[in-house]
């Protein structure tokens, strides 16, 4: 039994009813926690760019100090104007905890202890640096260029490092008041995880899950980075928003049902119409493709054309052209022009050249050869077909001008010109 246009087409509106309700269904019940999350998340990320603006903002501080240490001390003559310079200019700042000047050879040279902070037990002793794994990136480093490396002693310090043209300047600076600053900036509590896995704002926490929270690495050097994380806000449903989204889904169903009725009876009407219209649009085409193809066999029995491509080769012959040539299609398809055209036309190729740019013009009284070797003379109308700005190929319509009363004296002047 064949099924009607008209209940396919009511049950096409059900089935892609069912399917818009189903995705709005979906859509509705994570629509709260959907857009909660979205905000919650920007909130976090801009939360995060903050605080890493502020994190690499203090180092980059420390970096102009350096870089300040690094352009003045080689400028002093002795070891104690350096202490002097250090110790009440450098150290008014307490952050700063310690200032070394290492050798190329590894050997502390001078060790300066910050009074004004006292967190580090002091070992004055001068020590050899060549076992500690970071004098091994030390000594890959560029004049001028600066090294960050994180205390092994204490994770909330870090080591700010400048290679001089003889030795190297390195300060240690205490982290801990810019790590306060960023747990206590906003409501949402930013935990930092220093290179080595260390949580340096809550040591308790040992593990935890990473999908719980947003990220943001901090980069120090190429390879080395702290780790920004944001918890993420907890997923909340409420019993009200369950009830309503039932209902909303209900009526949906029922106002769709009513609307595919609707609409399948008014497309139906209309397929109908536009069914009858495409077989007379149809009928009407047959006739002209019937009408063209039988105009075409009439051109090809009775006009002479010719195609000719840009390297002088026939792609196409009419049969008319054929016929008067003595000549099947299949002898002419692939062979050069010149086998039409009489021994005595030396000069025809420099003539298409010299009137190109025409596009379309005569070449009159062109004498060729037949198969049996009859000669004759045509009238060239030749159209020159451009492709990307390339000529791609000639089309040329051939009248037999060999019977013509006033051929004769017009073919000995054209003879003794080209001669």
């Amino acid at each position: 039994m064949k099924v009607s246009f008209y209940i396919k087409l009511f049950l096409a509106f059900i089935i892609f009813s069912i399917l818009v309700l189903g995705f709005v269904s979906y859509l509705f019940d994570n629509f709260y926690s959907f857009y909660d999350d979205k905000q919650d998340k920007q909130i976090s990320q801009n939360v995060l760019k903050q605080q890493e603006d502020k994190f690499l903002s203090y180092l980059k501080k420390y970096d102009e100090k350096l870089l300040l240490v690094h352009s003045i001390i080689p400028e002093f003559k002795n070891q104690n104007e350096i202490i002097n310079f250090i110790e009440n200019t450098l150290f008014e700042d307490k952050n700063i905890l310690t200032f070394k000047i290492v050798s190329l050879d590894s050997k502390e040279t001078l060790k300066l202890y910050n009074e004004k902070n006292t967190k580090l037990l002091r070992d004055y002793n001068l020590k050899n640096l060549f076992s500690k794994v970071y004098f091994k990136e030390m000594r890959t480093l560029k004049y001028k260029e600066v090294l960050y490396h994180c205390d092994e002693d204490n994770s909330k310090t870090i080591n700010f490092i400048i290679r001089n043209k003889d030795d190297f300047y390195i300060l240690k600076i205490d982290l801990e008041n810019l790590i306060q600053g960023l747990s206590s900036d906003f409501s949402k509590k930013v935990l930092i995880l220093d290179p080595k896995g260390i949580f340096l704002n809550d040591s308790n926490l040992t593990s935890f899950d990473e999908e719980e929270f947003l990220s943001k690495k901090v980069y120090i050097n190429e390879n080395k980075y702290f780790t920004f994380f944001i918890k993420k806000k907890d997923k909340l449903k409420k019993d009200f928003i369950e009830e309503y989204h039932k209902s909303i889904i209900i009526s949906g169903f029922l106002i769709a049902f009513f609307i595919a009725i609707i609409f399948s009876v008014i497309i139906s009407r209309l397929n109908k119409s536009i069914e009858e219209d495409n077989k007379k649009l149809d009928l009407n085409i047959k006739e002209k493709y019937l009408k063209l193809s039988e105009n075409q066999e009439i051109m090809d029995n009775h006009i002479m054309f010719i195609r000719i491509d840009k390297n002088g080769f026939i792609t196409k012959v009419s049969r008319a052209f054929c016929y008067f040539l003595g000549f099947s299609e299949a002898e002419l398809i692939g062979h050069d022009y010149k086998i039409l055209i009489h021994k005595d036309i030396k000069n025809l190729g420099r003539m298409v050249k010299n009137r190109l740019n025409e596009k379309i013009f005569n070449l009159n009284e062109i004498k060729g050869a037949k198969k049996d070797g009859e000669v004759f003379w045509l009238d060239l109308l030749i159209e020159v077909i451009i492709e990307n700005e390339q000529i791609d190929c000639y089309n040329i319509i051939c009248t037999d001008r060999t019977n013509n009363s006033t051929f004769a004296p017009k073919t000995k002047q054209f003879s003794s010109h080209i001669s």
